[in-house]
């Protein structure tokens, strides 16, 4: 005879299953999304000519620049503007380097998107 309650145990359900196969992908995803920049130091990739942009959108009083210096060469702008817009207006209103704003917000908005695409698969 057993004395004390017994928790039974629910079979997972379908939705729980995903929810861990979704874990199961975002959180080793998310680890080296955020790992190779911390052990960096630096924005990884094209980090150096992405500062170089958003500070020359910075400095332009947020107007595009024709041209941008980067490793003594002028490199005429030639790229999608929204996101040198949104990281020089996060490093301006956060009051914070460029740097930092390249270094992690890409990690971080990769991580959001795979959430998103888990909820997104989850509804059809």
């Amino acid at each position: 005879m057993k004395i004390g309650l017994t928790k039974q145990r629910r079979p997972l359900t379908p939705d729980a299953i995903g929810l861990l196969i979704a874990l199961l992908g975002l959180l080793p995803g998310g680890f080296i999304y955020l790992y190779q920049p911390w052990q960096a130091g630096f924005p990884i990739n094209d980090g150096g000519l992405f500062y170089a942009v958003i500070r020359a959108v910075q400095s332009n009083g947020f107007r595009l620049p024709d041209f941008v210096s980067y490793n003594g060469l002028q490199i005429p702008f030639f790229y999608s503007p929204l996101g040198f817009y949104l990281g020089a207006a996060l490093s301006s209103l956060l009051q914070v380097d460029a740097l930092l704003i390249l270094q992690w917000v890409p990690a971080v908005i990769l991580i959001i998107i795979g959430a998103c695409f888990y909820f997104a698969a989850r509804e059809f």
